[in-house]
């Protein structure tokens, strides 16, 4: 049996990453506040069947503690689909109205046999033609006590609204790095593989939040051998991150001849030229603030080699070919700005270059005071979003005597501007700067790039 089935989810404790969802099905299978009909919305692979699967069965279950039991006949009963109240529906196979009567409608009517509740679940839902949807939404509308839909969808647009507000909608989410690590350790621990944490590391970030194909990676590696991120990077065509970032470092320096021999050395490796560009645009999204202006400059280069790969006969060229033309253009610039900036000759008398200078000292000192205004500050704040956001975001404006926190996200600025957040700061720089004031900007992701840039 494959390993994505043989771990399959069979009651809510081993759900990964969706207590949202759990948590709200468990209680209402607890207090028995039941809706008569549920759709699960996100895009694939997040465990939206099986969460359906497993809330049919907690419905039925007649253990009076923990619920689904997976031990009581009505749980055998659905586990082993040998009952008509438990049936699963394809909708991408079954479209048709003709198919939603003869399935649906008209066994509908007819009251459960083994169960305490028929279970419909309907997956890929969206499927359905229209007249199919009109001739859901009839049974929907008074559904019978002993009868629950379960719908499940990757496009929740394409559903009717019509269903939509007659079912609770829970939005699963994709799943985090941490959680799929924690998971395929566990199934690396049952199944007594051979494993290191950099592999399982690495094999989550290139599922991208998909649990099922981690678990499928990981059953294709361990077959022949240890799941390390060697290995990993070897069987799957894919760098670590450790390549990604000396890549990076050589593509920095300026250098064609290193660069091109680096293009060559991957190329060798069996390293996947044209996924290693989305590998490399992922992590300088991760790393973006660290040095915005770099990253932005690199973003740039490597998202004009991903739109225009495929015009090139082979990937490594379009590397070689894009990254040739930036460097000419990049030497052009540089010469023409070092042209522009030289020494006025009413400027080279020591007076001046001596004044100069002390303006550059001046402004050295003023930058170190505001950064320990920052710092202090950041210091005695208690939110955590609160301190990213003033350590990330903040800027002094010299000219207007004032401290300027940008927001490039809504959330991030409702939750910086609450009454009681904004007086928080506004009392903590009165007392670390009385003369300055703060101010809180809402402002867009590239509004924010473009001023860190012009700076």
């Amino acid at each position: 049996m494959a390993l994505y089935l043989k771990y399959r989810p069979n009651n809510f404790e081993t759900i990964v990453w969706q207590e949202q969802v759990k948590d709200i099905l468990k209680a209402e299978v607890e207090q028995d506040k039941l809706s008569s009909s549920y759709v699960f919305f996100w895009p694939r692979w997040t465990g939206k069947t099986s969460t359906a699967r497993i809330l049919a069965k907690a419905i039925n279950c007649t253990w009076e503690w923990e619920k689904p039991c997976n031990k009581c006949e009505n749980c055998k009963l659905i586990d082993s689909w040998r009952t008509l109240d438990f049936v699963e529906i394809d909708a991408a196979s079954n479209t048709q109205v003709d198919k939603i009567r003869e399935e649906i409608i008209d066994k509908a009517l007819y009251p459960p046999t083994n169960l305490k509740k028929k279970i419909y679940i309907i997956d890929e839902v969206h499927m359905l033609s229209k007249s199919a949807f009109n001739a859901l939404l009839k049974i929907m509308e008074e559904p019978p006590a002993y009868l629950n839909f379960i719908l499940a969808t990757t496009e929740l647009h394409k559903v009717p609204e019509t269903i939509i507000s007659r079912c609770e909608v829970f939005n699963f989410k994709r799943i985090s790095q941490d959680n799929i690590i924690l998971r395929l350790e566990y199934i690396c621990k049952q199944e007594w593989f051979d494993y290191e944490i950099d592999g399982l590391k690495l094999i989550s970030k290139i599922s991208d939040g998909w649990l099922r194909d981690a678990i499928k990676y990981l059953e294709q590696v361990s077959i022949i051998w240890t799941i390390t991120a060697e290995n990993v990077s070897k069987f799957l065509w894919i760098a670590p991150e450790r390549q990604i970032k000396a890549f990076l470092d050589i593509v920095s320096t300026n250098d064609l001849n290193d660069i091109f021999t680096e293009i060559e050395d991957l190329q060798n490796k069996w390293i996947d030229l044209t996924n290693f560009i989305k590998d490399i645009l992922s992590y300088l999204d991760e790393h973006l603030l660290e040095n915005t202006k770099e990253n932005l400059k690199l973003i740039n280069l490597f998202d004009e080699i991903y739109v225009n790969i495929r015009l090139f006969p082979t990937p490594a060229l379009a590397y070689k070919t894009i990254i040739w033309n930036k460097k000419i253009q990049f030497t052009e610039t540089r010469n023409k700005q070092e042209k522009n900036t030289e020494i006025p000759e009413n400027l080279k008398n020591k007076e001046k270059i001596k004044a100069t200078k002390q303006e550059e000292t001046t402004e050295v000192v003023e930058t170190t005071k505001c950064e320990d205004i920052k710092n202090k500050l950041i210091s005695k704040l208690n939110s955590p979003i609160i301190k990213w956001i003033i350590k990330n975001f903040w800027e002094i404006d010299q000219e207007n005597w004032e401290i300027v926190v940008y927001i490039i996200s809504n959330t991030n600025f409702q939750i910086i501007t609450k009454p009681d957040n904004k007086e928080i700061l506004e009392k903590e720089i009165s007392w670390l700067c009385p003369n300055k004031t703060i101010q809180i900007k809402n402002i867009t992701k590239e509004e924010y790039f473009e001023k860190q840039l012009s700076n």
